[in-house]
């Protein structure tokens, strides 16, 4: 007997899990305000990463885009719109799994990182992410990173470990570091005393004797950090976050949340805030040494170096214990989905966050108006840089001297801050300050983490004939809208009235044929979005004959003269007939042949004619159209099956 199979095109799953439960590669979209009640353990960082005037973002599909200041393969021409990062205009191979990048603080001084399947590849200025020296990547363009370091693989990473292996990439000046699925922190540093393993920076003994290994952050002598999920820094020290909810943190001038320390070179474990309610969701730090945690209560505390109003406490005081950051002088910030600090530049001290109800606060050091205020340190601010205070924003991320948000429903990014070298991505290469957010000349893209659009993979939905209904969300990417959005289908681009899909689970695919279908993103409360972008056009239709993937709409089966499958209710032999025949004789089949005669059975007008119908007996009926069986029960139509 055949077997027709339902065959959709169906959205692959955005995430590969590994080893340890913790560790979420491809589009991971538990990040920006999509991360609001998800597990703290399996956040992502660094979908979007910017640095002094350059940019680099993972969109939904799992594209690469970059574009800014020394962006292109050559590491020192500007892109000046976001640019796919293909094994075409970039030579890598393999599959792009991480992004990373850190720049200096002034002029040309951008360098890049991903790694792939098949290793860590660099470009842009050389000597800003990792030391300049032929035991790493000594030149601008685009090229994997050398491994001829003790201690270090093919791959360009610490020995034993693998691209797969990889849950965090994390750039800053003058350092690299990783986060592995199994919870062990490394870090390839040349500034701030930051090795984490006991020994002094640039002390190594390779032939130019600097210190180009990876070392592996450690809590004392042979003791490794473990359980690390997450890694952030500066230039002069790091913070981690482990997943028994604990904070370390090592390098030059730390604050540890009990005292200030000059120099750390162990991981040491953090003082919690006082009073902290919820467990740690998010950490960060910005220039000078300035910590962040958050809570998964939405509570966001501050530590540190606060010389640039950074800390978000209304003082200039550094704080050697945890205060909680507030947004007057009398009050607590609302709160917090997201934070992020300037981690990726040498330079300016200064952070902006998303409250949970997409609210964007900043503060700190406002340097080349990147934060849309003006100019000098600020205390927190409200929806600063033209924003409504209506608008709802998804996703922000802060650069070098730059910020840029996504409002809901927005494809185009919002830009703050100097442009120049095509930061902005508006093909413009000018220099100039964006004293307000700029949407309009900006380019669209589809951020992971923050889809302003549902993305289908494919645009059509394929069915083996005879499938009677659809289920249009079968075409999407992801099984779920972002929180506080549901996904609407329509058959007009523009959502004409009356154009609405009513039940896009059980479409009619006889009535959909040479129809196409579109999805949008809607707010769940039913409030105005505005003109939501739509996803990519979707038609219905049937396989043809010997059209790839039609082989898989019939199988074929053997029969079994094994017991357990369904008894055979009909059959022909010209064998003497045992007790029980036929159906001692499961999953059985008929065969009749004639060269020159065709075999007619009983045609009636219906079924409902046979006033005494039969286990087994077979008609043609005439109304319906086929050859129907009757199986002791209802008759039914003789169609295409496996054994059923």
């Amino acid at each position: 007997m055949k077997k027709k199979f339902l065959i959709a095109t169906l959205a692959v799953g955005c995430c590969v899990f590994f080893n340890a439960q913790n560790c979420v590669t491809g589009c991971n979209d538990n990040t920006y305000l999509n991360s609001i009640g998800k597990d703290p353990n399996t956040l992502e960082y660094d979908n979007m990463v910017s640095t002094y005037h350059a940019s680099l973002i993972k969109e939904v599909d799992g594209t690469v885009k970059v574009w800014g200041q020394l962006t292109a393969a050559n590491g020192t021409a500007n892109v000046l719109t976001p640019l796919a990062v293909t094994t075409a205009s970039y030579a890598y191979t393999g599959t792009i799994l991480k992004i990373a990048a850190a720049s200096g603080g002034s002029g040309a001084s951008e360098q890049f990182a991903i790694l792939t399947t098949d290793g860590l590849y660099l470009w842009g200025a050389a000597g800003v992410l990792v030391k300049n020296t032929a035991y790493t990547k000594n030149t601008a363009a685009f090229g994997k990173m050398a491994a001829t370091a003790t201690g270090t693989n093919s791959y360009g990473l610490p020995t034993g470990v693998n691209p797969a292996d990889v849950k965090m990439l994390f750039g800053s000046s003058g350092t690299l570091g990783i986060v592995t699925c199994s919870g062990a922190a490394w870090i390839l540093s040349f500034t701030g005393n930051k090795n984490g393993d006991g020994t002094s920076q640039n002390s190594g003994t390779n032939a130019n004797n600097t210190d180009v290994v990876w070392h592996r952050i450690s809590t004392a002598s042979g003791v490794p950090l473990t359980n690390v999920v997450a890694m952030r820094g500066t230039a002069n020290a790091m913070m981690a976050l482990t997943s028994t909810e604990d904070l370390y943190t090592w390098g030059t001038n730390i604050y540890d949340g009990a005292s200030t320390v000059a120099s750390q070179q162990y991981a040491k474990k953090m003082t919690l805030p006082a009073g902290m309610t919820g467990k740690p969701k998010m950490i960060g730090m910005t220039v000078g040494n300035s910590y962040y945690l958050l809570t998964t209560t939405g509570e966001l505390w501050s530590l540190g170096n606060n010389a640039s109003r950074q800390l978000g406490d209304f003082t200039t005081t550094n704080r050697t214990s945890w205060v909680r950051v507030k947004k007057s002088a009398a009050a607590n910030m609302d709160p917090v989905a997201w934070i992020s600090p300037q981690e990726h530049d040498s330079g300016f001290g200064v952070i902006n966050i998303l409250t949970t109800n997409g609210k964007l606060y900043s503060w700190g050091d406002n340097q080349g108006n990147m934060l849309g205020a003006g100019s000098g340190a600020t205390d927190p601010i409200y929806m600063m840089g033209g924003l409504d205070a209506n608008d709802k924003l998804i996703a922000v991320e802060t650069g070098g001297h730059t910020s840029m948000v996504i409002r809901q429903c927005s494809k185009k990014y919002g830009y703050v801050g100097h442009r120049t070298a095509g930061s902005m991505g508006d093909g413009q290469s000018a220099s100039a300050n964006e004293i307000v957010f700029n949407f309009t000349n900006t380019a669209e893209v589809t951020l992971c983490g923050a889809p302003t659009n549902p993305v289908a993979i494919t645009q059509d939905l394929k069915f083996c004939e005879g499938t009677v209904y659809a289920n249009l969300a079968n075409a999407i990417f992801g099984s779920t809208a972002p929180i506080g959005m549901t996904i609407k289908w329509y058959t007009s681009i523009n959502r004409a009235p009356g154009t609405a899909v009513t039940d896009p689970a059980n479409v009619d695919i006889a009535g959909a044929l040479g129809k196409t279908f579109y999805a949008f993103y809607e707010p769940a409360d039913g409030s105005n979005c505005g003109t939501p972008s739509p996803s990519k056009p979707i038609t219905i239709s049937y396989y043809t004959a010997g059209e790839p993937g039609s082989e898989n709409c019939y199988c074929t089966k053997p029969g079994s003269a094994l017991t357990g499958g369904s008894p055979t209710q009909f059959g022909i032999t010209n064998h003497t007939k045992l007790a029980n025949w036929p159906e001692a004789l499961p999953n059985g089949f008929i065969a009749m042949e004639s060269r020159t005669d065709g075999f007619v059975i009983t045609r009636v007008a219906g079924s409902s004619s046979i006033t005494a119908p039969k286990k087994g007996m077979l008609i043609y009926d005439i109304a319906a159209a086929c050859v129907k069986l009757y199986n002791g029960t209802a008759w039914n139509c003789i169609q295409r099956s496996c054994n059923e």
